[in-house]
């Protein structure tokens, strides 16, 4: 079973405003944040975090990786879908 995951960011405050928005359309909050990171969570069972990147790097796209989140009901879906293209995304 999946305990977390982090992903490296370029911005972190850009990268936990989107994720507030997505993740809290399937019913996660942040639980921590630091000045190197930010986690979001769901009733304490799966963390989600974000990461600033090392300075000078990039954040890279690891080959064959696949993210999912699981979602109550369609309309969570949906929420989720809407949030995300209104951050860009």
């Amino acid at each position: 079973m999946l305990s977390h995951i982090s992903l490296p960011v370029r911005d972190l405050e850009v990268g936990r405003r989107f994720y507030a928005a997505v993740l809290g359309a399937l019913g996660a909050e942040q639980v921590w944040a630091n000045p190197r990171g930010v986690a979001f969570g769901v009733a304490g069972r799966d963390r989600f975090s974000l990461r600033v990147a090392p300075a000078g790097e990039r954040p890279a796209a690891a080959a064959g990786f696949h993210l999912a989140f699981n979602a109550p009901r369609r309309a969570a879906v949906d929420a989720f879908h809407a949030a995300a293209l209104a951050g860009g995304g």
